[in-house]
């Protein structure tokens, strides 16, 4: 839910896209969960630090993102601690990808 409530926050209008599927990764059968979405995006900079924690993107000076910056931190501890992990890719501009995994015996 983290995923796309920041899909949401950081696309006025375009689109958001969800994707859930069943792969094997590593032998073992995994969850995965694409977000994607047209919005802000983030630059190669921003991408090195959005996991760290209280970090938040910001589009410009001028405009801020309510929010503690733990949501991104929060989702790859858990991901990590459920054999997963998750991902980003961006293009500032053109949006987001996230693909969030974790290990299906985990559930």
């Amino acid at each position: 839910m983290q995923l796309i409530s920041n899909a949401a926050k950081f696309t006025k209008n375009g689109y958001i896209r969800v994707l859930a599927t069943r792969e094997q990764i590593g032998g073992r059968a995994h969850l995965v969960f694409e977000v994607t979405d047209s919005g802000i995006g983030i630059s190669p900079e921003q991408q090195t630090r959005i996991f760290d924690p209280f970090t938040q993107v910001q589009a410009d000076a001028d405009r801020s993102y309510e929010g503690a910056g733990l949501g991104l931190t929060l989702v790859q501890r858990l991901a990590r601690l459920m054999g997963g992990d998750v991902t980003c890719t961006s293009e500032p501009g053109k949006g987001s990808k996230f693909v969030l995994s974790i290990d299906a015996g985990a559930v």
